[in-house]
């Protein structure tokens, strides 16, 4: 099992017996991302679900690779924002938690919140 885990961490290609690998899971979550725009021109959106999901969002909107969403841990309950622009997308707000009581942050290096385009 330490192996399997050892070569989905290490190669973004492999998938485990029964499993999906990341480069996959990243496909399948941008085409339903792009499916949900589509169906809905001009609208916004609230999209509430799993941390791996908004972390593969997050790298998506800030440029990373197929693997790198691994690196950008959602925080439970965090808020981030972002707006469509004429080149994309546009992250304003990620992995906001300041809403959240002191005790409920468990803030670190990883899942502290930033602003982006603030001074």
């Amino acid at each position: 099992m330490e192996d399997l885990w050892r070569r989905w961490a290490e190669d973004p290609a492999f998938a485990p017996p029964d499993g999906e690998s990341p480069v996959s899971f990243g496909k399948r979550v941008q085409a339903v991302f792009a499916d949900l725009v589509a169906r809905h021109p001009g609208e916004t959106l609230l999209i509430v679900t799993h941390g791996a999901v908004i972390s593969n969002l997050q790298a998506s909107w800030l440029g990373a690779g197929p693997a790198d969403w691994r690196n950008w841990e959602a925080h439970n309950c965090a808020i981030s924002i972002i707006e469509q622009t004429g080149q994309g997308w546009a992250p304003i707000l990620i992995n906001d938690i300041r809403h959240l009581p002191p005790a409920a942050r468990n803030e670190d290096a990883h899942t502290a919140a930033y602003q982006l385009n603030d001074p």
